[in-house]
């Protein structure tokens, strides 16, 4: 759906074709400046407000209020990066409350959304995709802001619902808040980060945030760098009758403070995995509400061959590898 934070809907005109598809779905155009919607305008691209889905309304109120804040005081003066991150903040709060109204009731239409199989092990909707201008250094840059609902689950061969182990994937400046709505006493859910690396085994983003100029060399040619990980610290997170506000990564924290690297590292933020461990004796029922906000919208996973993109297209097939 093409919706605006009015209230008023409109459905696209017949059928979408596959170009449209993909345009709406991130994977046509190059930046976020190609695509045809701006919060500014109050239009944005929604998965989740079909009539078919009897809790739209909700949804409505939350990316309406969602978009609000990133609007407020504006006027005709550009957001800066750093307002960007406090109303991020700000953001994560509205869906802590949207999460919190739904622990321990049952699982509504989007949360009984699921994975595929085993080697696409999560279902990530599409609640809201919009973009708007962001002051970064001075330079003003389209930003994406990409507000989705991942569903930490997915369907095995017998259709039995099984919790996950995602790959190792990055994405951009993220703003999530995490919760179960049904846990027993044995479940967690582990986090692990990741560190990038080039192939010359050099440290992509420093402690103190420097990138490592070969990549930027890649990128002016073109390239893609060829990037691997390196296992990182865990961070357990035990089940909560409250939603969790998540906190970023130490590479993450040290590029919000260089605000011109943030154009070349879209996508590269908080490289890390995700393990969904259930309790025997009550189903584990994790989700997240992800807050992306980058000049790209990238989501990069990671394999043996480096990093592929991820794709909304390809994760909705079973008859390919996912990276």
């Amino acid at each position: 759906m093409v919706c605006s934070v009015s209230g008023a809907r409109a459905s696209c005109t017949g059928f979408l074709t596959a170009q449209q598809q993909k345009i709406l779905h991130n994977e046509a155009g190059k930046d976020a400046a190609a695509y045809p919607m701006s919060g500014l305008d109050g239009m944005f691209f929604s998965e989740a407000l079909g009539a078919a889905n009897p809790e739209a309304d909700d949804y409505l109120r939350l990316m309406a209020r969602s978009i609000a804040i990133l609007c407020v005081g504006r006027g005709d003066r550009v957001m800066t990066l750093a307002e960007l991150i406090d109303r991020g903040r700000e953001i994560q709060v509205l869906d802590e409350t949207f999460a919190n109204a739904r622990i321990g009731l049952p699982l509504d239409s989007l949360h009984q959304c699921l994975g595929p199989d085993p080697k696409h092990p999560y279902a990530k909707i599409t609640l809201c995709r919009t973009t708007f201008p962001v002051d970064v250094g001075g330079r003003v840059t389209t930003f994406f802001f990409e507000k989705f609902l991942v569903a930490y689950a997915y369907l095995d061969d017998a259709g039995v619902r099984r919790s996950t182990i995602t790959p190792i994937h990055s994405h951009p400046l993220n703003f999530e808040t995490a919760y179960f709505t049904s846990f027993g006493p044995g479940a967690r859910v582990i986090e692990q980060e990741f560190y990038l690396r080039t192939e010359a085994g050099i440290a992509l983003i420093g402690d103190n945030g420097v990138l490592d100029p070969r990549f930027f060399e890649a990128e002016d040619q073109g390239r893609q760098p060829l990037m691997r990980v390196e296992p990182g610290p865990f961070n357990d997170i035990a089940p909560s009758v409250r939603a969790i506000r998540l906190e970023p990564f130490n590479t993450e924290t040290a590029l919000r403070d260089r605000p011109e690297l943030l154009l070349a590292t879209d996508g590269l933020f908080r490289p890390h995995q995700v393990t969904v461990i259930d309790d025997p004796s009550v189903a584990t029922e994790y989700f997240a509400l992800d807050n992306y906000f980058g000049p790209a919208g990238r989501v990069l996973m990671y394999g043996q061959d480096g990093a592929s993109l991820w794709s909304h297209e390809d994760w909705d097939r079973r008859d390919i590898p996912s990276g």
